[in-house]
């Protein structure tokens, strides 16, 4: 399943005119979700701006509930599919993060953070048969049959309110 869902326009360059269309890209595929944000030009010929920027297009957009719901579903479900971490690893990151802001966000960085917390490798996590260490494999994160919901909800809505395309 795949929607473009259209936020509005906005002045990408600080002319004064609102004229760059903004969409958001939502798919979901076998419990997978990925999305994109795209910036068009006024003829909507071309992007000025796509790709993973749905935090700085969606900011445009703070009244529009569809995309601040979906942003963040995308902050915690985007290629859901690829996950680096165990759920504890991914806890930990997250928790590391969010309390040191300044600490760069590298490979190096999560080692050493989940080795000095002993999470790597993760003693409560097996994948094909071996305690799991960060990185060495995709893993799937589940979504939530209630976010599933609200992402087709919205999908759904979407492709009924532009005569179901």
């Amino acid at each position: 399943m795949k929607a473009i869902i259209e936020l509005g326009k906005i002045d990408y360059y600080g002319n004064g005119r609102r004229e760059n269309l903004c969409t958001l890209e939502v798919k979901m595929r076998k419990g997978r979700f990925s999305m994109c944000a795209n910036v068009w030009n006024r003829l909507n010929t071309d992007i000025l701006m796509g790709g993973q920027c749905c935090e700085e297009v969606v900011a445009h957009f703070p009244n529009d509930t569809r995309a601040q719901t979906l942003l963040k579903i995308w902050r915690d479900y985007h290629l859901n599919d690829m996950c680096a971490g165990s759920p504890a690893q991914r806890f930990a990151i997250d928790k590391y993060f969010s309390a040191n802001p300044q600490e760069p966000r590298t490979y190096e960085n999560i080692i050493s953070m989940l080795e000095g917390q002993g999470l790597n490798p993760d003693p409560y996590f097996t994948h094909k048969g071996a305690l799991y260490r960060y990185g060495s494999a995709w893993l799937s994160q589940t979504i939530p049959e209630t976010v599933i919901s609200a992402i087709t909800t919205i999908m759904i809505n979407e492709a009924h309110n532009n005569g179901g395309q």
